[in-house]
């Protein structure tokens, strides 16, 4: 999948009964600079929530620190906290989210995630 058909899929999913709540956002996220699509997707939609709401796309609250609407991406640092002590895991997983983003998170059946890569790649861990 490539990124530059991000803004047609908000609006094909919005037409299927996705919850889309366009807002820009009122903040810049430096980290978001390496992924420049996302950054715009992102930037344009608080939420974008499937009907079911078990399926979300990122949009810049799930970016925030500030949210206060469920899991946010910053919160995977408690990643880092279970490798404490461990020097090889906690550099693993720093390069690991140092080149990928979450673009997608669904709960339907199971937990599951759609990253993208710092080259542009999707792909789904």
């Amino acid at each position: 999948m490539q990124t530059g058909h991000l803004d047609e899929i908000a609006l094909a999913l919005g037409r299927m009964g996705w919850l889309l709540h366009s807002e820009r956002t009122p903040v810049v996220f430096k980290f978001l600079a390496r992924y420049p699509e996302i950054e715009r997707f992102a930037s344009q939609f608080r939420t974008c929530v499937s009907p079911d709401e078990k399926v979300w796309l990122y949009g810049w609250e799930d970016f925030s620190d500030d949210s206060d609407q469920g899991w946010r991406f910053l919160e995977q640092a408690i990643c880092l906290q279970a490798a404490q002590g461990d020097a090889f895991w906690t550099s693993t997983i720093k390069a690991f989210w140092s080149t990928h983003l979450p673009f997608a998170l669904s709960v339907r059946s199971g937990y599951s995630s759609l990253l993208i890569d710092t080259s542009g790649q999707f792909e789904k861990p």
